[in-house]
């Protein structure tokens, strides 16, 4: 609560961040107004950074921060996701109090779960028509608790229907591109007679979600979504079975906000590799060795290194697939490679303490005798050159291009905030602007890094494109699959962007600071020339195949 704690009549709005990703926004309807936020997060580090950050509508502050831990049986989310709360729900709740836990471990000494609580500034409220609201006798988990240690005050309270079929209600979400994990909570509150029996089944925007759901006596039951769902409303049918003879309940309902985003990644290995030192080669040992697997459990997740999903310049990338049902690529170390130990050394490090949306997240290493292997996320959309080479997808548009080349980008800054520490500087920035120079030059061509001849030399990716820059052919520099129209300024822009980042000599180059600055700017042009343009768009192939002479038509930029 902020209270005008600043003397400046104005209440303040700031951002919230967890680690480098964007949290929450704080706002504020009033000075006695309190906000709480809430997040699940899958911490890759022995510590959380929380970051309250100024965007120049007041000072940021804080009144209290707290941690609890959450058992992997409850909210079971993989290490690239973190849920946001969105809304709490007492659902029979007829108080509109906040529930105090004073003797849980887990949960906070105050938390607003209810559907009408003022401390909680989100906007979504939840009505239930057509419903009667009752409660039990006794405290629901009064013996045994949950893995989820939902508050008996809050389990303590339901609705069922009037009209003794259905509950049926429906959440507004504000915007249909959101994703959402929904978590109901039900606990039967009556006592049973023999020749009755509560069963429903649960359906959700009109498809089925949940059958034959039966509540135990003053004990919680959870049932979650295991992927997410979106639109622009969440509409939710609770309804009895054939076989039941009294109505469905709900006891409450929690809702959050899905923070991850379908990413597409870029994987490649360092140009300069990482000419790392050999002086303490396999002599240093990784810190966390909670995150260690044994080669043998390494073997037992690929399924004896069955399915390959890729090469890298030092070994091999095996799909895998852990207890948890959790799929993962098991990146191993070549045994003949001597120059890499020390990269996948430095590499496991890194990824163990910058965790970034944009960079393939760490989850566990192995590093048993001549063994070794770092186990990441797996991409299930493909990486980033499966996109531009498969002819089977979609190609992406320059705008889609713009946005990986800088979330790429800045997802490469995040890395590089330790770099330096534990390559005791062998790798510079420059050398990894190089390696992104590439990999913005395949986004821009759809090329590889190497483009291979059947009649000639393979050739690399910047001497093909310069002698055509040299002509200001940016015509056949272009991936001719690209889709659609886009800004010249913008596309000349990002291939000057990549040549600069390519030089021979280091200090030649720019900083990735200055390179994500760029690329800023082109995906801004691109923008304002789409709002511009709308629907009078047309095809950028088009635009070359109504020339009726066949004669080579360049891009060619507006001053600038």
């Amino acid at each position: 609560m902020c209270g005008n704690y600043d003397k400046q009549d104005k209440l303040p709005e700031f951002d919230l961040y967890i680690g480098v990703n964007i949290w929450d926004k704080v706002k504020f309807d009033n000075e006695s107004h309190i906000v709480i936020k809430e997040i699940i997060h899958f911490s890759l580090m022995d510590h959380i950074n929380v970051c309250l950050l100024n965007i120049g509508s007041g000072t940021p502050f804080i009144s209290t921060l707290e941690l609890r831990h959450f058992h992997n049986s409850s909210y079971r989310i993989p290490p690239i996701k973190s849920l946001v709360l969105y809304r709490h729900f007492d659902v029979g709740s007829t108080t509109g109090q906040i529930i105090q836990y004073k003797d849980d471990t887990y949960v906070p000494q105050s938390i607003p779960f209810n559907a009408s609580s003022a401390v909680d500034s989100t906007k979504m409220t939840l009505n239930v028509p057509q419903s009667i609201p009752f409660n039990a006798s006794s405290a629901v988990d009064s013996v045994n608790h949950s893995e989820y240690k939902l508050p008996s005050m809050v389990m303590d309270t339901a609705v069922r229907p009037m009209n003794n079929d259905s509950l049926d209600f429906e959440v507004d979400t504000s915007d249909p591109t959101l994703e959402f994990y929904i978590y109901l909570h039900f606990a039967e509150l009556e006592i049973i007679q023999e020749n009755e029996q509560r069963e429903f089944n649960i359906n959700l925007n009109g498809n089925s979600w949940k059958e034959s759901v039966v509540p135990l006596y003053l004990s919680s039951t959870t049932i979650n979504s295991s992927t997410p769902v979106r639109g622009p409303k969440l509409k939710f049918s609770i309804y009895k079975t054939e076989i039941s003879t009294l109505p469905p309940i709900l006891n409450a309902m929690e809702v959050y906000l899905n923070r991850t985003t379908t990413r597409i990644f870029v994987t490649y290995d360092l140009v300069a590799a990482k000419q790392l030192p050999r002086t303490h080669q396999g002599g240093r040992p990784l810190k966390s060795d909670n995150r260690q697997f044994t080669y043998s459990e390494v073997v037992s997740i690929t399924n004896n290194f069955q399915k390959i999903v890729g090469k890298g310049g030092f070994g091999t990338v095996y799909h895998g697939c852990l207890s948890d049902d959790m799929q993962v690529a098991v990146k191993m170390l070549s045994p003949s490679s001597t120059d890499g130990s020390m990269q996948f050394l430095t590499e496991a490090q890194l990824l163990m303490r910058v965790h970034h949306r944009n960079l393939t997240s760490f989850v566990r290493y192995c590093n048993e005798g001549t063994n070794f292997g770092i186990i990441y996320e797996y991409m299930a959309y493909g990486n980033l050159a499966e996109h531009l080479s498969d002819k089977t997808r979609d190609a992406l548009s320059w705008k889609e291009r713009l946005q990986i080349a800088v979330d790429a980008a800045q997802g490469q800054l995040a890395e590089l905030l330790l770099i330096k520490y534990y390559t005791s500087n062998s790798l510079t920035e420059r050398s990894d602007v190089y390696s992104f120079g590439i990999v913005l030059l395949e986004l821009i061509t759809g090329k590889r890094a190497i483009i291979k001849s059947y009649n000639k030399d393979n050739t690399n990716i910047v001497d093909w494109v310069s002698p055509l820059l040299a002509r200001g052919d940016t015509r056949n520099i272009i991936d001719p699959r690209m889709p659609g129209n886009f800004d010249t300024n913008s596309v000349w822009k990002a291939i000057e962007t990549a040549i600069a980042c390519v030089p021979l000599i280091s200090i030649q180059r720019p900083s990735m600071s200055h390179v994500v600055i760029e690329l800023k700017e082109c995906l801004e042009i691109e923008k304002a020339y789409e709002q511009d343009c709308g629907p009078m768009m047309k095809s950028f192939n088009d635009t070359f195949d109504v020339n009726p002479l066949g004669l080579e038509m360049d891009m060619v930029p507006q001053a600038r």
